[in-house]
């Protein structure tokens, strides 16, 4: 998790649940038992989530941009979500798009060296499936979240 994401989720759940940060001898603060689990929570879905929208999410700069390079849709996707994807998990992603019929490519040279490149586009059956995940996709109001208030668990 980045330091400032794990240090908002831990200022978050000092402020939500009324709870201090303790401090050691050198007066550095440590999270409590209960942010570092929400943290941990927070860092897991973050990467499910990752997994789930990496796909969408080359799809759709895939059919930006296309025909485009690997290396376009990398620094596009690096750029607008500021996910550090290497090209090795790049290339398996787009390995199995292209397995699935959702992306078809095309050998060409690079203009002044000739070099081989791959230049990708969507199929018609890439196309409706970005199509059916985008209809699906729901956006989050960026509005702060309150959370209730804690209520005792004893009943009188």
């Amino acid at each position: 998790m980045s330091p400032s994401r794990k240090g908002a989720a831990t200022e978050h759940a000092a402020e939500t649940h009324g709870d201090r940060l303790g401090e050691d001898r050198l007066g550095e603060e440590h999270p409590t038992e209960e942010q570092e689990w929400l943290s941990d929570r927070i860092d897991s879905w973050v990467e499910t989530y990752k997994k789930s929208m990496l796909t969408p999410a080359v799809l759709h700069l895939v059919a930006r941009h296309q025909p485009t390079g690997i290396t376009t849709i990398l620094t596009e996707l690096t750029r607008r979500t500021g996910w550090q994807i290497t090209e090795r998990g790049l290339y398996r992603t787009i390995k199995r798009l292209q397995d699935s019929g959702l992306l078809a490519s095309t050998d060409t040279s690079a203009p002044r060296t000739g070099a081989k490149r791959k230049e990708l586009s969507l199929t018609t059956l890439g196309r409706a499936f970005l199509s059916g995940v985008a209809e699906n996709l729901i956006e989050l109001p960026a509005a702060e979240i309150q959370a209730p208030e804690p209520q005792d668990s004893h009943v009188e």
